[in-house]
């Protein structure tokens, strides 16, 4: 029989065990006995650890027991940090770490033979010198992180900051859980990275061979010849813009109260958006609170190292019926550094979004139906005028709204200013007939060069890019004084622009209350 040799293990326990030597607080007895006590309570139970003669048996011993619990050494890695937030080398123990699961996880826990060792240390020594960007770290991390995002289909926001290589995102991805019916994650990533590296073919098929030969004993084989991966790989290299959503819900326990929820996501080719902590305000606080969650989130971005610098923020404001005139578009966000706030729509992309359409599941269908025709013949949609007149008008608008499946848009003929019963009926109108699309005018629906922007976008197709066409007026708006053309226009003109395939949740849960602050 073959004896066994561990050697993988072996490395990695030496390399913990140098470094906590190295760690100056652990010189202190006291130090490592609150180590040992704060690893009790991670594991749930006292670490049977065996006396030993010297501090340095002691640490064998401590990485011996830490590495037979899941996760343990990443736990060791943390603790020691919380002990010593200056030991050096944490973020390199991490990545170590995450290689001890992901070689327990692959070959188990007990002794492995020689097959497992030179096995690993072949896909080590294909793995550690990739480099899928070439440019800076930060451009490699954006690499690795975006494979990882496709490998999970895009469930993982982002890498923990150890992993911008290729190999410690392998090990570390070792760990996720796959989909129902898919490869484990670090099998579709390692399919990606072969895919990336075209230019050097004996590296790509040593990559490939390797997730074979794992896909193949664990009968995975047929799933990662379907490889429905390679799609989302492609798209992912597609420039997709970060979108927030802020949705404002009345607060049933009080008519100055609201619920202010918001999701956001970045990167990604799917509609998969994060639902955050809800906020309870007052409606006083309310152009604050917009403020402050679009700064959060652009904070956010501005820190997450898989953002591409070009990837910009669309805002989705989802209004009630008495919030839709209100041009929270030029609603102002204050600087971080001082200086005069400016308005989303400078930075900006905006659109509205009807509260009450995303919460009545009876108007989807309608709505469904009729972006559907859209979407498959986008340049050859039109607006509809609505101009009451004569008898029973709502019903024969509803009739013709109904009849032409190529309608996207209605321009109502009044503002939706709160109480206009003429303006409302329009909206509902639509809303029920499944108009995704809807404009006016804050001030006069009869304005002329209202009118007049709004036949031209029409006339050319505009209407596939409706809210592109309105960002471009907003932005012209900003470039000239108050008193201008443009300036009038791009403030005035309203847009509530609903794509019925970008649901922030389950139209049940539209405005049910998460966890919020007070």
């Amino acid at each position: 029989m073959e004896p066994t040799h561990d050697a993988v293990r072996l490395r990695l326990q030496e390399d913990f065990v140098l470094w906590l030597e190295d760690c100056p607080t652990l010189q202190s007895e006291n130090a490592r006995l609150a180590l040992v006590e704060r690893l009790a309570v991670c594991f749930g139970a006292p670490l049977p650890l065996r006396a030993m003669p010297t501090v340095r048996a002691g640490f064998i011993e401590l990485v011996t027991v830490c590495g037979r619990q899941p996760d343990g050494l990443a736990a060791l890695v943390k603790q020691v940090r919380f002990l010593d937030p200056l030991a050096a080398d944490g973020q390199r123990m991490a990545e170590l770490a995450d290689e001890w699961q992901a070689f327990s996880l692959i070959f188990g826990t007990g002794s492995v033979d020689l097959t497992a060792d030179r096995s690993w240390a072949e896909l080590r020594a294909v793995l550690l010198p990739v480099r899928l960007s070439g440019t800076t770290p930060g451009e490699e991390g954006r690499a690795v992180s975006g494979l990882a995002r496709v490998a999970t289909d895009y469930r993982l926001a982002g890498l923990p900051p150890h992993c911008s290589t290729v190999w410690s995102a392998f090990t570390h991805l070792v760990g996720a859980n796959a989909a129902p019916k898919s490869l484990p994650p670090w099998m579709v990533f390692l399919d990606c990275v072969a895919e990336r590296l075209a230019a050097d073919l004996a590296r790509a098929r040593a990559v490939q061979r390797w997730v074979r030969q794992y896909a193949r004993e664990w009968g995975l084989e047929q799933r990662l010849d379907d490889a429905p991966w390679r799609a989302r790989h492609k798209a992912d290299e597609v420039r997709w813009p970060a979108y927030l959503v802020i949705q404002v819900n009345p607060d049933p326990r009080g008519s100055d109260r609201i619920v202010l929820s918001h999701w956001w996501q970045h990167d990604q080719p799917e509609w998969r958006p994060r639902r955050q902590r809800d906020r309870h305000i007052t409606r006083a606080d309310l152009r604050s609170e917009f403020d402050d969650v679009v700064t959060e989130v652009e904070a956010a971005l501005g820190t997450m190292a898989e953002v591409r610098p070009t990837t910009r923020l669309m805002l989705e404001f989802v209004l009630p019926l008495e919030m839709l005139n209100e041009p929270v578009e030029f609603w102002l966000q204050r600087s971080p550094v001082g200086g005069e706030p400016r308005p989303f729509v400078l930075d900006h992309s905006i659109v509205l979004r009807s509260l009450e359409r995303l919460r009545e599941p009876s108007l989807h269908l309608a709505w469904r139906r009729r972006w559907e025709a859209f979407k498959r013949q986008p340049r050859a949609v039109r607006a509809y005028w609505s101009q009451p007149s004569g008898v029973n008008y709502f019903g024969r608008l509803a009739a013709d709204l109904s009849s032409d499946q190529t309608i996207v848009s209605l321009v109502l003929s009044e503002p939706l200013t709160p109480g206009n019963a003429k303006a409302r009926e329009e909206w509902a109108t639509a809303l029920r007939c499944g108009v995704p699309a809807i404009l006016w005018h804050r001030e006069d629906c009869g304005d002329s060069d209202f009118r007049a922007a709004v036949a031209a976008i029409a006339a050319d197709g505009g209407l596939a890019r409706l809210p592109e066409r309105i960002s471009e007026l907003r932005q012209a708006a900003l470039r000239v004084g108050p008193d201008e053309l443009a300036a009038r226009l791009g403030r005035n003109l309203a847009v509530l622009w609903d794509d019925p395939e970008r649901l922030p949740e389950s139209p049940r849960a539209v405005g049910v209350s998460g966890e919020g602050t007070a």
